[in-house]
């Protein structure tokens, strides 16, 4: 595995484990992002591993997946499940600075 594939997988634990910990919390839409980005950066992993390249800067789970990939099946899959936890994020109403008592 490549020391860029690793790091990747190493920040996605680390949010994983934030994510768990909120969810102790009840910070559910919290959760919800954690989640997103410890999907996005797994996607990254993969882009990186697969395509000796570096992963586009992008949030969109959809287009990550399509660029990593190779097999139709996994890609239907993979996008039915990411679909879901893009519009849960996007509907969580919860907008940057902005301040969630729980």
């Amino acid at each position: 595995m490549k020391e860029e594939t690793k790091n990747w997988l190493d920040m996605v634990e680390y949010d994983l484990t934030t994510a768990k910990q909120m969810l102790k919390t009840g910070r559910f839409v919290y959760v919800i992002f954690m989640c997103h980005l410890a999907i996005e950066k797994a996607l990254k992993a993969i882009v990186c591993e697969q395509t000796n390249k570096v992963p586009p800067k992008t949030h969109d789970l959809i287009y990550l997946i399509r660029s990593a990939a190779h097999k139709p099946r996994l890609l239907r899959r993979g996008i039915y499940g990411c679909r879901s936890v893009s519009t849960l994020s996007a509907n969580s109403g919860f907008q940057p600075g902005e301040s969630r008592m729980g």
